[in-house]
């Protein structure tokens, strides 16, 4: 695999647009089931040097529940991609920013399946493994696929043990993006 990434602004393409779910609330205290958007790329505006990737189709409904009812998904580990900064809590208080955006993954194993997300196990001291509070709308894949099943949702401002991801399998989250 190679090295995470340095990113700076230089290397993002800017939005033109943003669509939130219309019951998204950004107080709610608990995760939240609509914390998903659609956000439109200005690609007049994309820097030359970056290629996008590919679009990835969405899962088809239920996939998830397929792998549990198949007795696959405790089986299962999946990739957890994000972007976001390094930082250094050693200082107590807000953190210093190390670097501004870098691009990490690991795979994770699942600890749970609910309704409307998925709840992987984060593998403890394990450098660059986990997901954190700015991976937030990173892909969550089945491991060695290109088969998307959740976006990472919303954390805490530090990492926790366990990641959240929003499912894309659910007819909530389907009938927003128009599937």
């Amino acid at each position: 695999e190679p090295e995470p990434e340095n990113l700076t602004v230089a290397d993002f393409t800017p939005i033109r647009s943003l669509v939130l779910h219309p019951g998204f609330d950004p107080f709610a205290t608990d995760r939240e089931p609509f914390d998903i958007a659609v956000a439109q790329l200005d690609l007049a505006a994309k820097p030359p040097h970056v290629i996008l990737p590919a679009p990835i189709a969405l899962p088809v409904a239920g996939a998830l529940d397929e792998l549990k009812a198949a007795g696959a998904l405790n089986k299962a580990s999946f990739d957890v991609v994000g972007v976001g900064p390094i930082l250094d809590w050693s200082g107590g208080g807000n953190p210093a920013v190390i670097e501004a955006y870098r691009r990490r993954w690991g795979s994770e194993p699942i600890h749970r399946l609910t309704d409307d997300q998925i709840i992987l196990r984060q593998r403890e001291n394990q450098d660059e493994v986990g997901v954190c509070a700015s991976d937030t709308g990173g892909a969550v894949l089945l491991a060695g696929t290109d088969d998307l099943v959740a976006m990472i949702g919303s954390f805490s401002s530090r990492c926790t043990p366990r990641g959240y991801g929003l499912r894309l399998d659910t007819p909530l989250v389907r009938d927003f993006l128009g599937q």
